[in-house]
């Protein structure tokens, strides 16, 4: 008498209803990892973004030793007294590029970031230090007051392939370039 074996193994239906429940998981949760990866990718942009107003912060600490300027043009890198709105501030503009070249940044930030600080510190105690600005990785860019892009609901936008962020990437290097007002966001809309 001799044992008799039952043959037990998935049959192609079973083995093709796993596939198309796995293909369904997947379709399901691809986007919602894009989306995270994407949103801690514009997150680390935008740490790396405060980490350079922080530099920009120590750079003008330390610029404030030289005497301000009292020229039209602004693109020496000192500070300078500046009048906007019948107010007077001590301001200041640095590349992302004067940050590394000038030391106070050791980050080698590569080909693909651009852009500039502005602070505008006030000469009275009345009104808080304004900080703008117009940052790109090359893939998502920052423009704005730091008080806006900083918020908790702000996140950098992304660039198009091939495009250039929405205003120049170099400081405004005359008094008339500043205009008569703070620069504020312009960006609009935050993808």
């Amino acid at each position: 008498m001799g044992i008799k074996r039952k043959n037990s193994g998935f049959t192609l239906i079973e083995l093709l209803a796993v596939i198309v429940i796995l293909a369904l998981l997947v379709l399901v949760a691809a986007p919602a990892v894009t989306d995270i990866m994407q949103k801690s990718s514009k997150g680390n942009f935008k740490n790396e973004v405060v980490g350079m107003v922080s530099q920009m912060e120590n750079a003008f600490t330390s610029k404030m030793a030289t005497s301000f300027s009292t020229g039209s043009t602004l693109n020496d890198k000192k500070i300078h007294n500046v009048s906007i709105g019948g107010k007077s501030y001590a301001y200041l503009c640095m590349t992302l590029e004067d940050l590394v070249k000038e030391k106070y940044t050791s980050k080698n930030l590569g080909n693909a970031y651009g852009g500039y600080i502005q602070m505008f510190v006030p000469n009275s105690e009345e009104e808080a230090t304004t900080t703008y600005v117009n940052i790109t990785n090359g893939r998502y860019y920052m423009q704005g007051q730091m008080k806006d892009v900083t918020s908790d609901d702000y996140l950098p936008s992304q660039v198009a392939t091939g495009t250039a962020p929405q205003h120049d990437t170099s400081c405004p290097n005359t008094k008339e370039d500043l205009g008569d007002s703070l620069p504020s966001a312009t960006n609009g809309t935050n993808s």
